[in-house]
């Protein structure tokens, strides 16, 4: 899986309230045949192609890899394969001494194939719990709310959780919000009344099958009623 790939798969509206999320993920090189050398973040935190920006736009081969670049011996020393359009000079030299030097310092594993890791785990594997504790974290620092609240509730079911929270966040495919992503449909009206157009407010409160339900709900608790 390319850098790319990743960050297409895990989405960075996170970085709002993570800032750092990004960069958290980073590759641990073994034979470098899976590892974008200019694209992928592994040397630093931030992409080559972004440290290094001058030697980037002098490279021939945009997505060779980092076995293409370099060859470790067996004593870790690394020989390097530079496939420049022209020769680096100025600052594009310095660049280059500091990228190699960098280079000579780097430590690959002894793995055989390339791995990511997450840097913000002890283990180095992904873990949607820490995830979730991280944001809830920055969610109470920076906007004292728990709108956004993710820890799990013991008590409820997973699958009342996520409803609850597919709901809060107008994720449930009622017809408005079907129509507002454009699936073509005859009619956005409640389907079970025809009283009105079907919102997530009227399938869950308005609508009089959804007041029905609430009514036996409340007479269960013990209470007086739906309020009408």
């Amino acid at each position: 899986m390319t850098y790319n790939q990743l960050t297409d798969l895990t989405g960075w509206d996170i970085e709002k309230i993570v800032p750092e999320f990004r960069s958290s993920f980073v590759k641990l090189i073994g034979d470098g045949s899976s590892t974008i050398f200019w694209h992928d973040p592994w040397l630093t935190e931030q992409p080559l192609k972004t440290v290094y920006k001058r030697l980037y736009h002098m490279k021939k081969n945009s997505r060779a890899t980092v076995m293409d670049r370099i060859s470790w011996s067996d004593l870790q020393q690394p020989t390097f394969l530079w496939d420049w359009s022209r020769t680096p000079t100025g600052r594009t030299r310095e660049d280059l001494d500091n990228l190699t030097n960098r280079l000579s310092l780097y430590v690959k594993s002894d793995r055989s194939d390339d791995t990511w890791i997450w840097k913000s785990s002890n283990k180095g594997s992904f873990c949607t719990k820490t995830v979730a504790r991280v944001i809830n974290e920055n969610v109470n620092i920076h906007t004292n709310s728990s709108r956004y609240v993710t820890l799990r509730n013991n008590f409820v079911p997973l699958k009342v959780e996520v409803f609850i929270w597919r709901l809060i966040r107008g994720r449930l495919p009622v017809r408005v919000e079907l129509d507002k992503r454009g699936i073509d449909l005859n009619s956005v009206r409640c389907p079970l009344c025809d009283d009105d157009v079907e919102t997530l407010d009227h399938a869950f409160i308005f609508c009089k099958y959804a007041m029905d339900v609430w009514e036996r709900v409340y007479k269960w608790w013990g209470f007086n009623g739906v309020a009408n």
